[in-house]
């Protein structure tokens, strides 16, 4: 459980990290390729952020 915890605080600390370069490259105009390429990392990271979530409650229930 504290294992879990720990990986949800890095996972949620990479989300937040990817969300400021985002709006920076967005803000900047990089081309369209990049900023796909970096918003599926973003997606990335959110789906895994859940999915530790949910085997946590898992393992709660």
């Amino acid at each position: 459980m504290v294992e879990e915890e720990y990986r949800l605080k890095e996972v949620k600390k990479e989300i937040e990290n990817k969300r400021i370069n985002l709006n920076q490259l967005v803000i900047k105009g990089i081309n369209r390729d990049e900023l796909l390429k970096f918003s599926v990392e973003l997606d990335n990271l959110i789906v895994k952020y859940y999915d530790i979530k949910l085997d946590r409650q898992r393992a709660d229930s």
